[in-house]
């Protein structure tokens, strides 16, 4: 008894130390939508009493959108879309949006990298790279799946590494992995997708950070922000030597 008792308490412990769901959001086949912490959505739109025609929402950017059972789009910004309307079809059950960002971004970046020189040794300097020194290249996206290269500027080239990642909603992943005789190296660059006021077009921000995957000494690695648009001509001119 003393044991089931025991395990009940630890059990219990657990389930109290987790965080709650949140809030959350629930679309009424009507249109409306009910939100947890302020109730329901009941203007119109998206509101229409009396027609069962909201199958599926999503959030981004823009505001929420909603699915019609007919393939039409209701968002908040913009308003109706009937690109894909089949009256009566009723044939649509799912939404995604997938960001296009195939093409060429500058980069601009702040770093702090690290290094090993002697072992118990760590040394550090901070380093800045303007949008004409590196670039983002993604040639394909297939669906949530982005490939391309990161290129930087090293002095006498340009110096690029392949990578894969993801673009789900405006949350992108970009994971550059690179093997030569020196060892592998990985780079993470996560961000958001924003819409920049300032340039009037669509910028890449967050955070990259990079490491060395080697055990022979020497290791090193950075970490800082970056930002990216396409607002520059991308390549850019080779940097004056």
């Amino acid at each position: 008894m003393m044991v089931f008792c025991a395990l009940v308490f630890l059990v219990a412990g657990v389930a109290a130390a987790q965080m709650d769901a949140g809030p959350y959001h629930i679309l009424h086949k009507k249109g409306a939508i009910y939100d947890s912490d302020t109730g329901w959505n009941l203007n119109t739109p998206p509101y229409y009493a009396g027609s069962d025609w909201a199958v599926d929402f999503i959030y981004n950017s823009q505001g929420v959108s909603i699915l019609h059972r007919d393939g039409a789009i209701w968002n908040e910004t913009a308003g109706w879309d009937m690109t894909v309307y089949y009256p009566t079809s009723d044939y649509a059950t799912a939404l995604e949006y997938l960001r296009d960002l195939t093409g060429c971004w500058n980069v601009r970046s702040a770093i702090w990298d690290f290094w090993e020189s002697d072992p118990g040794t760590i040394g550090g300097d901070h380093e800045y790279r303007d949008e004409t020194e590196q670039y983002i290249l993604i040639t394909d996206q297939v669906g949530t799946r982005i490939y391309g290269q990161t290129c930087e500027w090293v002095g006498e080239g340009w110096e690029c590494d392949l990578f894969e990642g993801t673009v789900i909603g405006d949350h992108v992943t970009i994971v550059q992995h690179n093997s030569d005789a020196e060892g592998d190296r990985i780079t993470t660059f996560v961000g958001l997708v924003f819409w920049d006021e300032t340039r009037g077009c669509w910028a890449l921000k967050g955070n990259c950070t990079g490491t060395d995957l080697i055990d022979v000494g020497g290791e090193a690695g950075g970490f800082g922000g970056f930002e990216a648009w396409k607002g520059l001509p991308c390549p850019p001119p080779d940097p004056e030597l």
